[in-house]
């Protein structure tokens, strides 16, 4: 929570203590105040969350207009970044262009967030060598840190995905030992090992790759409801149905903002399964992936893949 929502919660908060007791309602201020607070919490988190989904089913302009609300609530580094993503994942290229390049005249981001948007960018419209190049200008241009080890990961994957070859997987397999010295949250250590997953996937240890992807997406989707064709209990439906209204409620890792790049995770396992003769896995996890993106670019090669698969 960013202090200027603290802020306009506190606000909020003694403005409805002082109304009850001016107007004398026949109810305790604090309360009332608490209540009130509440509320208004639990409809930022939604509308964030809200905003996740419209952008994750490749709604830009509604997300984009939901998002434009926070502005007065988000720090500017953190409003730009994210209104960037959502340009960068639609198919308005020469926007995204255009604000980028706005956004490095003025300063508003720092240097990697600018190099790696451009590379997200360039990888969409499928200009692969000139993400490469993006890429490696921002990571010589950011310090040791989270930053480095983020733009290490879309390099790393950009090779796996895009640009394979023996000496790209070599130094794949360098920058991952790099990017794992690099991060110190137990979040940005899941989606590492997810990427190395990945990386073993092209190097055709399936097991290998079936274990990590599968263990960082079970701990990443935890909180998320079971993907469609997933045998479940009565009591885990109601267990997911539970945790999933919790989280609408509050800030959980359920983040709806992280389904387009959990979605290419479940693509990669789908087809590690499919490679190891478990298509009933495989169909598993590119439903989830379909369930948890709609964006064209991350869709269609999914839906291929499950043609495929179901042969």
């Amino acid at each position: 929570m960013t202090l200027r929502i603290f802020i306009f919660l506190s606000f909020m908060f003694f403005a409805v203590f002082w109304l009850t007791s001016v107007l004398k309602l026949p109810i305790d201020g604090f309360l009332a105040a608490l209540l009130i607070s509440g509320l208004l919490i639990t409809t930022l988190f939604a509308h964030y969350r809200h905003i996740g989904r419209q952008r994750s089913r490749g709604l830009t302009q509604s997300a984009l207009r939901h998002l434009s609300v926070w502005k007065v609530f988000l720090p500017s580094e953190t409003y730009h970044q994210l209104r960037l993503q959502i340009l960068v994942e639609a198919d308005s290229h020469d926007q995204a262009l255009q604000e980028l390049e706005h956004a490095a005249q003025k300063n508003l981001l720092h240097i990697a967030f600018l190099k790696g948007f451009r590379a997200e960018l360039e990888r969409r419209r499928g200009n692969f060598k000139r993400a490469k190049v993006c890429l490696k200008e921002g990571i010589e241009e950011t310090p040791p840190g989270l930053l480095l080890a983020g733009l290490y990961a879309q390099l790393i994957r950009l090779y796996i995905h895009h640009l394979p070859s023996q000496k790209h997987w070599r130094e794949a397999e360098l920058l991952l030992d790099e990017a794992d010295g690099l991060v110190d949250t137990h979040i940005h250590a899941l989606l590492l090992k997810a990427v190395r997953g990945e990386y073993l996937y092209v190097m055709e240890d399936y097991a290998g790759a079936a274990e990590l992807l599968r263990e960082s997406l079970d701990e990443l989707l935890a909180d998320h409801p079971p993907p469609p064709g997933a045998k479940v209990s009565f009591f885990s439906q109601l267990s997911h149905f539970l945790q999933g209204l919790f989280a609408q409620l509050t800030y959980s890792q359920q983040d709806e903002h992280q389904n387009p790049f959990y979605a290419e995770l479940c693509h990669t396992l789908g087809k590690v399964y499919l490679a190891l003769g478990e298509r009933d896995n495989a169909l598993l996890f590119l439903h989830c992936g379909l369930s948890l993106c709609q964006q064209p670019f991350i869709r269609q090669p999914l839906e291929e893949t499950l043609q495929h698969a179901k042969g």
